[in-house]
């Protein structure tokens, strides 16, 4: 199914996103430890690079639990069992237009499950509000793909 091989699409991209991000953190964490190890520098400076290893490390982590969710959705994916739901998109945060292309999207949308009116915060491309769609998502990455 094409549909589902462009949500797979979707899916590798953040992967490989978090993931450059996450090696970039590691890259530079390991400049901060080399500059603690080589250079005698003053106590403040050494105070100073271990905050930023810190920090970095916390980035790291963080992009490793992005990175985990999404590998979680391509196994669900592959296995067939990812959702797919009847919404209705009933609300959005906020509207984009594009001056070049005039393509509209839209953050923060939230969607409406016809059959269980359970509310979905989701991340779907070219829709519209008010409309119902069929909807394939992740369900760790909200990461969505409107089907009709």
């Amino acid at each position: 199914m094409i549909k589902s091989q462009l949500l797979e699409l979707k899916l590798k991209s953040r992967f490989r996103y978090t993931l450059l991000i996450g090696l970039a953190g590691l890259v530079i964490s390991t400049f901060y430890l080399i500059d603690i190890l080589v250079n005698e520098a003053d106590p403040s400076m050494v105070i100073f690079n271990y905050i930023l290893m810190f920090l970095t490390a916390i980035f790291g982590l963080l992009m490793l639990y992005f990175s985990l969710e999404c590998v979680m959705d391509l196994n669900e994916l592959k296995k067939g069992k990812s959702p797919v739901v009847t919404v209705k998109f009933i609300s959005f945060g906020k509207k984009y237009v594009n001056s070049k292309t005039q393509e509209v999207t839209y953050s923060n949308q939230v969607f409406l499950n016809t059959e269980s009116n359970q509310e979905l915060v989701l991340v779907v491309g070219s829709i519209e509000p008010q409309r119902v769609y069929k909807v394939m998502y992740g369900t760790k990455t909200k990461i969505g793909i409107a089907l009709s």
